[in-house]
């Protein structure tokens, strides 16, 4: 434990702390990577996040015009595919088949590999049925036949022109450019979040363009799956930032919306502390906004902190402290 727990980037530390000590008394009989696995800097989306800065960077040496784009169908479909499973499953039993290296899981990847083969036309709807039902893939809350059926559907959004914003580039284009516009500015220090969260309203619910089988939580999800750096404001999250734990709000779940918001601004609020900007090269957090998602998560998720509550008043009272300082800004 730190010594102090009077900034905000220690209390953050001190609960990541926590939750690797549980993660730590787990057997790891089974596969002895999971430790590993459960870390943020093995997860699919940090990775994904790193290619899309890899791309930001390659963006400055070509126009928009001439450059070929880096995330293709097969990634927003592996993007859709991940994010629908991962509101189906508990997240601790994909481990095992998860690939170290690159982050993906490889029942999932089963997934993909028939959608694909669809948009490529070498098998119909009914042999990917036909296929994942043979292989045992199941969903919690949608049947397999339902799922084939929205993911399709999806593609064929994708493709069609632009809803959200230039006519001349279609969805699949369009979500591209606003998750690396708004990935530029926030490496930039701007945290700037009206029209990423318009994409996202419009993905979830619009009406020209929405995807089925996503509300709010998966739409973020599918769009962290490509990359771009945000919360994901499920059940979990809103959660965490209600009374029970955090207590940003006085209220039990905190609205998806304003949940997204918070986790944006506590990441801000990071970056702008004194003890973060003293670490210089040798930080212990990731503190952009989808680390924070994954720590806050890790801390209580089962399987990794499971932890019901945060005890340390302290830790409670310097989050909250500082965070209503800075909204009163």
């Amino acid at each position: 434990m730190p010594e102090k727990l009077d900034n905000i980037y220690d209390c953050f530390k001190w609960m990541k702390e926590q939750t690797d000590i549980k993660l730590k008394q787990y057997p790891d009989e089974k596969n002895e990577g999971l430790y590993e696995k459960k870390l943020w800097k093995n997860n699919f989306i940090n990775k994904q996040i790193k290619r899309r800065e890899n791309e930001i960077k390659e963006i400055t040496t070509k126009s928009e015009n001439n450059r070929i784009e880096e995330f293709q169908m097969e990634d927003h479909i592996r993007a859709m595919v991940y994010a629908v499973y991962s509101g189906n499953k508990p997240w601790k039993c994909t481990l095992e088949r998860t690939d170290i290296d690159s982050g993906r899981i490889g029942n999932v990847e089963k997934i993909v590999e028939n959608i694909m083969g669809f948009y490529e036309n070498k098998i119909n709807k009914e042999q990917i049925i036909s296929n994942l039902e043979e292989a045992k893939i199941k969903f919690r809350y949608v049947k397999v036949c339902k799922f084939v059926e929205n993911i399709i559907y999806n593609i064929e959004i994708l493709e069609e022109k632009s809803f959200l914003g230039n006519m001349e580039r279609t969805n699949l284009q369009e979500i591209n450019y606003q998750i690396r516009t708004f990935d530029e500015k926030l490496n930039l220090g701007n945290s700037e979040t009206k029209e990423i969260k318009r994409c996202i309203r419009e993905l979830a619910e619009g009406k020209k363009c929405k995807l089925k089988g996503m509300g709010i939580p998966l739409a973020c999800e599918y769009l962290r799956n490509l990359g771009c750096d945000i919360s994901k404001p499920d059940a979990h999250m809103r959660n965490i930032l209600g009374k029970k734990y955090i207590g940003l709000l006085d209220k039990d779940m905190v609205s998806q919306m304003k949940t997204f918001d918070m986790v944006m601004d506590l990441a801000a609020i990071l970056k702008e502390s004194s003890r973060y900007k003293e670490k210089g090269e040798c930080k212990e957090l990731d503190i952009n906004p989808a680390g924070l998602d994954y720590l806050l998560w890790a801390y209580c998720a089962t399987g990794y902190g499971e932890f019901k509550s945060i005890k340390n008043e302290k830790v409670k009272s310097v989050i909250r402290e500082e965070y209503n300082k800075y909204m009163e800004k």
